[in-house]
């Protein structure tokens, strides 16, 4: 049994698996119940901190739902200069919040950007919520290490990034700060529509769709979908 092939179509199952996993977590933990929504279109989405291209799905709330079979048991423990540039990230929010320069700036921890993501886009008491249009970046190759999969490069879990939704008018303001501060700031897309699209590089100069869910879809994820892995 091994892991299915995630570039080869639309990650929509996993995305559900995970999504389930985090709802039924809820209850235990507040890290899976965040109040945040998406509820304006228009906005650009983009992903503050350093992201480790070299992250394991180890341990990550992804595997524990069988979806990364081979993987470590538990993640890496974060290095010194992980912690740092964890810091970094956390000042360079805070002024965001304080100067306005965001809608939200949600942190992406347990369940990695595609659970950031999609809870984002999940209705609920907080009011009618958008979709929004994604692209991950091409992956990079680090050393004798191969690029990242769109599995982890959704779902792995190192600490020290945060989403954020910026109005389009501070944008330029956005990227002056995150330099000023010597943090990275990535943009990813924009928020609208009824659907949750993610694309992401097909290694040459184009992209291809890994994930198209409804807003309906991932407002009642279906808990039969919790071993993807043995099917």
């Amino acid at each position: 049994m091994s892991e299915p092939s995630l570039e080869a179509g639309p990650l929509n199952r996993a995305l559900l698996v995970v999504l389930d996993a985090a709802m039924s977590l809820a209850s235990e933990s507040p890290l899976f119940s965040s109040p945040l929504r998406l509820q304006q279109a228009g906005l650009l989405l983009a992903l503050l901190g350093f992201d480790d291209e070299r992250a394991s799905l180890g341990g990550s709330l992804y595997a524990r739902s069988g979806l990364a079979v081979g993987e470590p048991g538990s993640p890496p423990a974060p290095s010194v200069a992980d912690r740092e540039r964890a810091e970094m990230t956390r000042s360079c929010r805070a002024e965001f919040v304080a100067r306005g320069l965001c809608v939200f700036a949600e942190e992406v921890g347990v369940g990695g950007l595609g659970l950031a993501v999609s809870r984002l886009c999940r209705s609920g008491a907080e009011g009618p919520v958008v979709g929004c249009a994604l692209v991950l970046p091409a992956p990079r190759a680090i050393g004798t290490q191969g690029a990242p999969s769109v599995a982890a490069q959704l779902f792995h879990e190192s600490a020290g990034r945060v989403l954020l939704a910026i109005p389009a008018q501070r944008y330029a303001d956005a990227m002056l700060l995150a330099a000023s501060h010597g943090v990275p700031l990535l943009p990813l897309g924009r928020s609208g529509g009824r659907e949750l699209v993610v694309r992401a590089s097909d290694a040459g100069s184009g992209f291809h769709e890994v994930i198209r869910v409804s807003l309906a879809e991932l407002a009642s994820p279906v808990p039969s979908l919790s071993h993807p892995a043995e099917q």
